[in-house]
């Protein structure tokens, strides 16, 4: 069974705008979508760690946090990835006061992200003073030190990042191609149906 030269480019017409749509989104970085504890809470309990989301996946290359309260830096041992989650230990107990978060991280596409954000423990009963506000600068985003953790990166954390922006491109391209074979063939077959004297399909 032949299908109508018109019906199948519609429908190749239509794959293609279907795959510009799905492209589109695909360049877009991930972000920031969510803190604990967040920002400007007051914990009316101790945390033990703080909890950064992410809406993709993050590497360890590049990755600072610190968290600063009225004592100083109260990080306790490195900072844990876990796909799009970051967790940071912290040392026990913390005091009443303001604490400030300074971070900084690297997706799996290789862009940069930092941010800062602040929260407050109050915990009713808890005999140590509150803690003079904390003014702290945000963590400097090095480019250099970015494209060296790009460069240095392993081949398997390449190949988890790769498919996130390529495949888009190569399903446009792709069906470019097909397109274009279509449109070949029926043109040649037009043409030698004029040549063998026989009526063109009908393109209805």
């Amino acid at each position: 069974m032949r299908w109508p030269a018109c019906t199948v480019l519609t429908a190749l017409a239509g794959l293609l705008i279907l795959g510009l749509a799905a492209a589109a989104p695909a360049g877009a970085h991930a972000t920031l979508v969510g803190t604990s504890p967040g920002a400007g809470q007051t914990m009316t309990s101790v945390p033990t760690s703080i909890r950064l989301d992410f809406s993709g996946n993050v590497i360890s290359i590049g990755l600072q946090l610190q968290v600063i309260g009225p004592e100083g830096l109260v990080n306790s041992g490195k900072a844990v990835v876990n796909r799009s989650t970051v967790t940071q230990p912290l040392a026990s107990p913390l005091i009443n006061g303001s604490y400030v978060v300074n971070w900084h991280v690297v997706h799996d596409d290789g862009h940069p992200d930092s941010g800062t954000f602040s929260f407050a423990v109050a915990v009713q009963g808890d005999a140590a003073a509150t803690g003079p506000p904390v003014n702290v600068a945000p963590i400097p985003v090095d480019d250099t030190a970015d494209r060296t953790g790009d460069r240095t990166r392993d081949r398997t954390a390449d190949r988890t990042a790769e498919p996130d922006s390529l495949p888009p491109f190569f399903v446009v391209l792709g069906m470019f191609v097909v397109t274009l074979v279509v449109l070949v063939a029926v043109i040649i077959d037009r043409r030698r149906r004029r040549e063998a004297g026989l009526p063109e399909r009908s393109s209805g």
